[in-house]
């Protein structure tokens, strides 16, 4: 990702987090991490969730992909293999 795409999703996990909007899974790992220190868990925090972000945006880039690929190799209604064509004779 570009520095500008880690900064959108930076200030994304941040405005989360001032919020109040916090994953509590991570949440509660990062602050397991660093002793309960919430200073020090918001970092490890802020650095999971864009973690968490960014495969969450590669997983839905993947879908909509295979969706354009399965419309692409879909066959038109009218479309005829061979065998379609040699029963019409």
């Amino acid at each position: 990702m570009s520095d500008n795409e880690q900064d959108i999703i930076y200030q994304t996990a941040l405005k989360e987090f001032e919020s109040g909007q916090l994953n509590a899974f991570l949440w509660q790992r990062a602050l397991d991490q660093c002793a309960n220190d919430a200073g020090k868990a918001k970092k490890i925090y802020l650095d999971m969730r864009m973690k968490a972000m960014q495969e969450s945006v590669k997983d839905h880039v993947k879908v909509e992909i295979k969706k354009e690929i399965a419309k692409l190799a879909a066959r038109p209604a009218d479309f005829l293999n061979a065998k379609d064509l040699l029963k019409k004779r």
